[in-house]
């Protein structure tokens, strides 16, 4: 009973978590993510929740989250390229002389001629059961970040981490069960009579087995932990590095329309100042 109580205090606070993360995610913006805030695994006393199916599902999301970050690397690259070729078209239009039928507006389009758009892949889906991230791709000028790529690592951040706290719940109930087993078990030695053990070889065999079978349950259940801790420890530092990564491009973006519009007011004085000129030399 102390057990099934620590078992459910532990889903309890995992619960809490995934709950702050959902209304993080809800902070965030993005109408396509979603979190249900509840564990895949229910404390069940009659039998034990398999850990091995979540695993596979947590491997598979870490696939799919792989994906959507190459996409937003490949996505970056052409970012670059782009913004290349729109300043060497901005250069060019300060540089040569403008004609008299030319506006500001078009001044402003020339320069930003060269900004591109790309179609964002939707990315592979997510969990078979109600854990999905989007599947519409969306064009997305260079000069802003590609929402469906952001919300796609985001959704995937999200199941992810709900696999992970599911996993450590099955993991905790099924060492919680094997340590009942094993109260059980030391009980059922302590209250059998010696001679009846030493006069029946088949169930000495047979006990022989059990904690064989569960030595073995054990040291896989260890296994599973040790490489869950890993696994969360290498996806909190990633997902880590993608927060910070996101901060810099949009401080990179900032500063970049910052110099955008000083060089459009710029431009403009200066095509204030040829109209001006120009009517000057007219009169004279």
């Amino acid at each position: 009973e102390i057990l099934s109580n620590q078992d459910q205090q532990i889903c309890t606070c995992l619960e809490e978590k995934l709950h702050i993360y959902a209304e993080l995610g809800e902070l965030s913006g993005l109408e396509d993510v979603h979190l249900e805030p509840h564990l895949l695994i229910k404390p069940d006393p009659g039998e034990p929740p398999q850990a091995a199916s979540l695993l596979a599902a947590a491997l598979k999301e870490a696939e799919s989250l792989q994906v959507a970050v190459k996409a937003t690397q490949a996505g970056d690259a052409c970012q670059s390229s782009e913004e290349g070729s729109g300043e060497s078209s901005l250069t060019d239009t300060r540089s040569t002389p403008e004609e008299p039928g030319s506006s500001p507006a078009s001044l402003v389009t020339e320069g930003t001629g060269g900004r591109g758009c790309w179609d964002v892949d939707p990315g592979t889906q997510g969990l078979g059961t109600d854990l999905a991230v989007s599947d519409a791709g969306e064009k997305v000028e260079y000069r802003s970040f590609p929402v469906s790529s952001q919300s796609e690592i985001i959704q995937a951040i999200q199941n992810l981490t709900r696999l992970l706290y599911s996993l450590q719940a099955a993991l905790t109930i099924q060492d919680s069960h094997i340590q009942v087993h094993r109260l059980l078990l030391q009980q059922q030695e302590s209250l059998s009579p010696g001679p009846s053990f030493r006069g029946s070889p088949f169930q000495d065999q047979e006990k022989y087995r059990n904690l064989e079978k569960q030595r073995e349950e054990l040291a896989n259940i260890h296994k599973l932990q040790s490489q869950f801790q890993q696994d969360q420890r290498r996806w909190h530092r990633q997902c880590d590095q993608q927060q910070r990564e996101q901060e810099a491009k949009a401080s990179r973006l900032q500063e970049r329309e910052r110099e955008c519009r000083s060089q459009e007011e710029l431009l403009l004085r200066t095509r204030g100042e040829l109209d001006q000129q120009l009517q000057e030399y007219q009169q004279n």
